[in-house]
This record gives C-alpha cells, structure tokens and sequence, in this order.
C-alpha cells in the first residue's frame, strides 16, 4: 500500500484491518503519530514512514517479526524502537537525519542485517 506524497496528516485505525499488508509506504507526508495497530500487521515485510514529523517512538514496529526493510529516516525520532532487536529477519534499516544518539545493542540480534544508514543524527 503505498500512501506516500500525499501529505496526510494521521493513519487511522482502518490499516489494522489489512491483516494480509506486505508493504506500507507511509513515507513523505506530516504525519505525527503512528497508532499502535501498525503491530497487528505481521505479514508486513517492508515499512517506510520516512520524511514525516514523528517523534513519539515506534515501539509497536518490534512486533512485526517478518520486517525487513524499516525506515524510519528524516523524522524527530530520539531512539530506534524498544525491542527492535526482535526483527531478527531485518536486512535494512534507516533512521538517518535523527535526533538518535545511542545505538542499542540489541540491533546486534538482527544477524540478516546488510545496511544501516544512520547518518546526520548530531547526537551520535
């Protein structure tokens, strides 16, 4: 599903319904929040909510264990997501252009892992 350019300012609780979603493409908008329904999508393999205005971290993304591909890039995020670890099939994440300054250690449990692009976060 691919929602991006469209200058959207929320997600309603109406993707929680799309229980066979592979892809959502959140990217490029001013959305704020991301509601904690985006865990219920476990199919879900690639999630972009790059370039938005979110801040609030996105904890609920740790429980989507088919992830692989995360970009949470271009946003006010201060930490990656709690748990984030438990992506072990995770090949990409981005969190560049960050307020991001720790790297958890738990991101070391993503053995798939094969890029991470981290840059422009003035705290690391």
């Amino acid at each position: 599903l691919d929602l991006s350019r469209n200058v959207i300012p929320s997600v309603t609780a109406a993707l929680g319904v799309m229980k066979h979603l592979l892809v959502l493409n959140l990217s490029r908008n001013k959305i704020v929040e991301i509601p904690p329904l985006l865990g219920s999508l476990s199919t879900l393999t690639k999630l972009d909510v790059s370039h938005n205005n979110l801040a609030e971290s996105l904890d609920s993304a740790a429980r989507l264990l088919g992830l692989e591909y995360l970009d949470l890039s271009y946003n006010q995020f201060s930490a990656l997501p709690l748990g984030i670890g438990n992506c072990s099939k995770l090949k990409f994440l981005g969190w560049s252009h960050n307020l991001i300054s720790v790297v958890p250690p738990e991101l070391g449990q993503c053995q798939d892992i094969l890029s991470v692009r981290m840059c422009a976060n003035p705290r690391v």
